[in-house]
């Protein structure tokens, strides 16, 4: 049995006081280890698909949890994943996490706890470990939700050291496990650190793995458009849109204008709005296939639906 560390004890002698009764999964079957959902956000962004904490919380007692107080719930969370439940473990750094009002999602419907009350019982940099603690332990019990949220902390350094080799391995493996967010985070470190061999310059700074010293700007690049591929076909929007980007210049492998138009239609599908962008230009200068001015028209419109704010002010 795995036990988080805990590191405040005014902290946990709240946590512990509740004595309301929400029943977790108790078998591995039960805990759900892939996360299917779709999800079309930026690559750089912290992304795990958004969902509802009570839901995964309660199971069968969902109307309820819908009126339960958030930090009871975060009581709960912290006993079970104290008793080696991993959903429990996500649970409790998810809500723990909004609370401190650092979550960079497109759509969060979890219960919170009030910013001002979860600062009176820690101080930020505490409450970034305890969170990270609740993702590692989540991710020890195979959570897969939990690994994705740990990467991304271990790549960025929050709420503990930086650790790019270490986050770069659990990517590669959360993506061969079906994880699309994974791959295509993969996929976009490969290609920023392909383009920093070339001398490129993006909005993003990443200091180069120690995995990628000894290997040539072609093979990144090469490696990221497979990764991309991976998460394109596990229905990432943002994936299908660097797919397409790269199939059509050529970057990576063969050019193929026609696959980079049918992958940008996939992201647009996927309500990934630069893919609605990117197609729309497609068929406004032919493109991958035939030119047709009234389906661009139609997908920039579209793209400025899904938020994607250039297509707003477009020609």
């Amino acid at each position: 049995m795995i036990k988080t560390k805990h590191i405040l004890p005014t902290f946990l002698s709240i946590i512990f006081m509740s004595q309301i009764s929400i029943s977790y999964a108790q078998s591995e079957e039960d805990v759900p280890i892939a996360n299917q959902e779709q999800y079309s956000a930026e690559p750089d962004s912290e992304a795990v698909p958004a969902s509802d904490f009570a839901k995964r919380v309660l199971h069968d007692e969902v109307k309820e949890a819908e009126t339960l107080d958030a930090l009871a719930i975060l009581k709960i969370a912290i006993k079970e994943c104290d008793n080696g439940n991993g959903q429990a473990c996500y649970d409790k750094g998810q809500l723990i996490q909004n609370g401190v009002g650092e979550v960079d999602q497109e759509e969060d419907n979890s219960p919170s706890i009030n910013q001002d009350s979860i600062a009176e019982l820690a101080d930020e940099a505490t409450l970034q470990a305890e969170i990270r603690a609740a993702y590692e332990a989540g991710c020890r019990l195979r959570h897969m939700a939990s690994c994705t949220r740990l990467a991304f902390r271990m790549e960025k350094g929050i709420g503990g050291p930086r650790d790019q080799d270490a986050a770069y391995i659990l990517y590669n493996g959360l993506c061969k496990n079906g994880d699309s967010w994974s791959c295509t985070r993969m996929g976009y470190n490969l290609f920023r650190s392909a383009s920093q061999k070339n001398g490129a310059q993006h909005d993003i700074v990443l200091q180069e793995s120690a995995l990628h010293d000894d290997e040539s700007a072609e093979s990144l690049y090469a490696r990221s458009r497979e990764f991309f591929t991976l998460g394109c076909e596990y229905r990432n929007g943002s994936a299908c849109y660097y797919l397409g980007m790269m199939q059509g210049d050529g970057t990576g492998g063969d050019q193929n204008p026609s696959d980079a138009r049918k992958n940008y239609s996939a992201a647009c599908k996927l309500g990934y709005g630069r893919g609605c962008h990117a197609l729309s230009i497609a068929y406004r200068t032919g493109f991958g296939g035939n030119a047709n001015m009234i389906l661009a028209l139609s997908y920039m419109n579209e793209a400025c639906k899904q938020g994607y704010e250039p297509a707003c002010h477009s020609e």
